[in-house]
C-alpha cells in the first residue's frame, strides 16, 4: 500500500493473493483456493496488461504521474477498474466468490483465523482502490501521449468479461456448480451473511480509501520510509541471501580461474610434453624396429632366391640334403 509504482503495487498484491491460496490450503478449503487461483489469473493479467498499455501511452508507471490516465483512455480505464474491483473482492467481479469460499473455510477452522483473513481481504481492498484512484482523478497537463496499440483493446475486453463471468452474481450456474463441488468435497458453503458482511466491509474500505485520496498518514517519517522500503525485507534479503550468495559465487569463480583453469592448462601442457617425448623416443624406436624387420625380411628374401636357378641337378641336390637332415632328425629323435 506504500508503493508509488503501479507495477510494484500489483506485484506485491500477487504475493498477498498467494497468501490467500495458502490459507485456503491450510483450512482445507481447496476449492476456494483453486477458484482463487483461476480468478486471480484473469484479474491480475488484466491489471498488468492495462498497466502496460498506460506505460506505452504515457511512458510512466508511477501512480502520481498516472492522474487522469483512465479519463484519457476510457476503455483501458474501465477494464482496469473491473480488474481492481475483482482484486478487491467487491461484488460482482470474480474474486468476491473465491474470497468468501476461502473465508468460509477459515471460519470453520477458527473464528480468530476468520477475523485475520477478513482483515487481510480488507487490506487487499485498500491497495486495489488506491490503484484505481489515481487513474480516475482529474487529468494533469501532460505532453502529447502515444496511442495505445489497438491489439491490446480486445484482450482487455475479454479479460474483463472473464472476471465478470466467473462471479456467481453474473453467472448463476457457476454458483450452483461451486456449491455442488463444495458439498461433494465436504467443504463449507458460504452463508448469505458472509457474502453480505464481506461485501459491505469491502465497499466501506474502498470508500474510505477513495475519500482519503493522497492525504498523508499520521505516521513517523521513519515508519513511512520503512513501509515504502518493503519493511526492510528487501535489505534483509540482500544482506542474508544475496550478498552471501554473491560472495560464494565470487569464491567459486576465483577457484575456477586459479585452480581449475590452471589444472586444465597444466594437464594440457603435460600431455603435449608426453606427446613430444613419444614422438621423439618411442616413435623412433618403433620406426627403427620396423626398418630392421623389413631389412631382415628383404635379406631373407634375397637368400631364398639364390637356390632358385632352374637347374634340375641343383634341385636334386637340395632335395637330398633336405632328406638327409630329416633322416638325421628321425634317428636322433628315435
Amino acid at each position: 500500500m506504500a508503493q508509488t509504482d503501479l507495477k510494484q503495487l500489483l506485484a506485491a498484491s500477487t504475493c498477498a493473493q498467494i497468501g490467500f491460496m495458502v490459507l485456503a490450503a491450510g483450512t482445507d478449503a481447496t476449492c476456494g483456493g483453486t477458484l482463487q487461483l483461476i480468478a486471480h489469473a484473469a484479474a491480475k493479467s488484466l491489471l498488468f496488461l492495462a498497466a502496460g498499455a498506460w506505460l506505452t501511452a504515457l511512458g510512466t508507471q508511477r501512480l502520481p504521474e498516472l492522474l487522469g490516465a483512465a479519463r484519457h483512455h476510457r476503455t483501458v480505464g474501465v477494464a482496469f477498474t473491473v480488474g481492481a474491483l475483482s482484486l478487491a473482492g467487491i461484488p460482482p467481479p470474480s474474486l468476491w466468490a473465491a474470497k468468501d469460499v476461502r473465508l468460509a473455510g477459515a471460519l470453520e477452522t477458527s473464528p480468530w483465523l476468520y477475523g485475520v483473513a477478513l482483515a487481510a481481504a480488507l487490506l487487499s481492498t485498500v491497495y486495489s482502490a488506491k490503484a484505481a484512484w489515481y487513474p480516475w482523478q482529474p487529468a494533469v497537463p501532460r505532453p502529447e501521449t502515444r496511442r495505445i496499440p489497438g491489439g491490446e483493446v480486445a484482450p482487455l475486453a475479454l479479460l474483463a468479461l472473464a472476471c465478470l463471468a466467473l462471479t456467481p452474481v453474473a453467472f448463476p450456474p457457476l454458483h450452483d456448480n461451486v456449491g455442488r463441488v463444495l458439498a461433494y468435497a465436504g467443504q463449507p458453503d458460504p452463508h448469505v451473511w458472509e457474502f453480505v458482511l464481506s461485501g459491505v466491509l469491502a465497499l466501506m474500505a474502498a470508500a474510505v480509501t477513495w475519500t482519503w485520496g493522497t492525504r498523508p498518514l499520521p505516521l513517523p517519517a521513519r515508519a513511512k520510509s520503512g513501509f515504502a522500503d518493503w519493511l526492510l525485507f528487501e535489505r534483509a534479503a540482500h544482506v542474508l541471501l544475496v550478498a552471501p550468495v554473491m560472495r560464494l559465487a565470487r569464491a567459486a569463480a576465483a577457484f575456477d580461474d586459479r585452480v581449475v583453469d590452471r589444472a586444465v592448462d597444466g594437464s594440457a601442457a603435460a600431455a603435449m610434453r608426453f606427446a613430444r617425448w613419444t614422438d621423439g623416443v618411442l616413435e623412433r624406436a618403433v620406426d627403427g624396429t620396423v626398418a630392421t624387420v623389413a631389412a631382415g625380411t628383404r635379406a631373407l628374401g634375397q637368400w631364398a632366391r639364390r637356390p632358385q636357378t632352374g637347374q634340375l641337378h641343383q634341385y636334386l641336390a637340395q632335395a637330398v640334403a633336405a632328406f638327409t637332415v630329416l633322416a638325421v632328425v628321425l634317428v636322433l629323435v628315435r
